[in-house]
């Protein structure tokens, strides 16, 4: 399966991997999947997985080459499926068409591909060559690899504040504290996250939508809010317009007639049970959201509260935080996190730094996990 990679291989993977991006939300909870036909070193075909239930990036690029896919080389971001699903398996559409040679960038964890499809395609005699720009391929489907390899969705948290650390205003002024370039990036990001999350305090104090604008998508974001004891209006945006989009976690301390009300009006109630601290337990929750509601990817957007239980939980996989240009200072004002906090500097966790980008006066600065210290992960 192993071989020597070549310059050219990584060129052509390169190709795929930007064919895989052009996906939208919309191939979940499948993963972005693109791939490149070639044949005397030119490309013939190209593909890109659209929709979940439709013809996988294989498929379209190999129907893109016609008959130059015979005795061509397939680059393909992700091992060939080997089983029925709601399409038949790729690995035979591959051999069908004559290829010899298949590069993959990283294999399927998946249990009913995982190796599989490489091994059907050796068998058949065709070359396989695996691990060609694995990491890009991985960093692609964060989720799609964390939901399978951990059994839990990819937290991405998304931050605002200015130069000081500050949220807020001592008076609780927050709208809008970075530009309006920035804040169609966080759109962007909203709309390639399968549910958006913030805790009760955000709702009461905003009455936020939650949904994803600038962007085209065939369906909201999940809604999911962490609200101990069923706060939530039923005159709240995210239950008065598309209600059947939020899920509330609760727990037993709610009352029954106001769950009642709540599931009435459309809203997925899930109860949790609380942790040492007597708060929801955010890691049965977010569990939940993938077993139950095929989550792979959620956009923690606050507040500071939730911020802080997500961190204490290891949960933040990556972060986004946004610095504007301004000073708010004040001891009373908001900052971007709240609560117990880490007390031992052993167990805080650490981050490595992945872009920075520009929007206006306002920077945005990518984190990604590098490991979560002495948290119980």
């Amino acid at each position: 399966m192993q071989a020597d990679i070549s310059t050219e291989d990584i060129l052509y993977m390169e190709r795929a991997l930007q064919l895989a991006q052009i996906g939208t939300i919309a191939v979940r909870p499948n993963p972005f999947v693109g791939a490149v036909v070639v044949k005397n070193h030119t490309i013939v075909g190209e593909g890109w997985h659209q929709k979940a239930g439709g013809p996988h990036a294989e498929i379209w690029a190999l129907q893109d080459a016609g008959e130059a896919a015979r005795d061509a080389t397939l680059y393909v971001t992700l091992e060939p499926c080997s089983h029925y699903g709601k399409t038949p398996p790729c690995t035979q559409a591959i051999i069908t068409a004559g290829i010899k040679r298949v590069v993959c960038a990283c294999c399927d964890p998946f249990t009913k591909v995982n190796g599989k499809g490489i091994k059907i395609l050796e068998e058949a005699g065709i070359e396989v060559v695996c691990g060609v720009c694995e990491e890009k391929a991985r960093k692609i489907n964060r989720g799609f690899f964390r939901s399978i390899e951990q059994k839990r969705p990819q937290v991405v948290a998304k931050m605002a504040t200015t130069l000081d650390g500050k949220t807020a205003t001592v008076t609780g002024e927050s709208q809008w504290i970075t530009g309006k370039e920035a804040r169609h990036d966080v759109q962007r990001l909203r709309s390639l996250s399968d549910a958006i999350t913030v805790g009760i305090n955000t709702v009461l104090a905003d009455d936020p939508q939650l949904t994803v604008r600038d962007f085209s998508r065939p369906k909201q974001p999940w809604r999911v809010i962490w609200d101990k004891t069923a706060r939530l209006p039923l005159t709240a945006t995210i239950v008065t317009q598309l209600p059947e989009r939020t899920i509330l976690f609760c727990t037993q301390e709610a009352a029954p007639n106001r769950l009642e009300a709540l599931r009435q009006q459309g809203v997925n109630v899930e109860l949790l049970s609380c942790n040492a601290e007597g708060e929801p337990d955010i890691r049965a929750g977010v569990k939940l959201l993938l077993e139950k509601y095929e989550i792979q990817t959620v956009l923690l957007e606050g507040g500071a509260t939730l911020i802080d239980a997500f961190l204490r939980a290891a949960l933040l996989d990556e972060i986004y935080l946004y610095i504007a240009p301004l000073m708010f200072g004040g001891a009373m004002a908001k900052g971007i996190s709240a609560g117990a906090g880490i007390e031992a500097l052993q167990n805080a966790p650490r981050y490595t730094l992945i872009d920075t980008q520009m929007f206006a006066d306002d920077i945005r600065l990518h984190y990604e996990v590098k490991e979560f210290g002495c948290l119980q992960v």
